[in-house]
């Protein structure tokens, strides 16, 4: 079963591990600020804007990214999903953002898989 925004861990502890979720996400997402990938010289607003729009993404659809791509690696740029792919895919993705948002600073970051997660809470 793969684990879709809204929807619960089957268990009788959902409520309990729902939380552990969203703190293990906003920890996640506060260690990830500093994997920004920087394509050269950018105004600090419009990285924070960038940063903030990929956020904001990545807390969204964390759910449906780990059970759908647990294990793999997602870029984004400006909050959306350029791809999805395995850790040597990752430098072909980064530069499909560059082409596609050159203006923008792509954002790579591993999926965790859903035993992973367990292992954290």
């Amino acid at each position: 079963m793969t684990l879709s925004e809204g929807k619960r861990w089957p268990d009788s502890t959902s409520g309990w591990i729902s939380q552990q979720v969203q703190i293990i996400l906003t920890c996640w997402s506060s260690l990830l600020r500093g994997s920004v990938l920087n394509s050269g010289s950018m105004a600090k607003d419009r990285l924070k804007t960038s940063r903030d729009l990929n956020d904001r993404y990545f807390q969204r659809h964390f759910a449906r990214l780990v059970g759908e791509h647990g294990g793999k690696w997602v870029v984004l740029v400006g909050g959306e999903l350029i791809g999805v792919g395995k850790r040597k895919e990752v430098a072909r993705l980064i530069q499909k953002a560059r082409t596609m948002y050159p203006d923008s600073t792509p954002f790579a970051s591993p999926i965790p898989t859903r035993e992973e997660l367990e292992c954290v809470l």
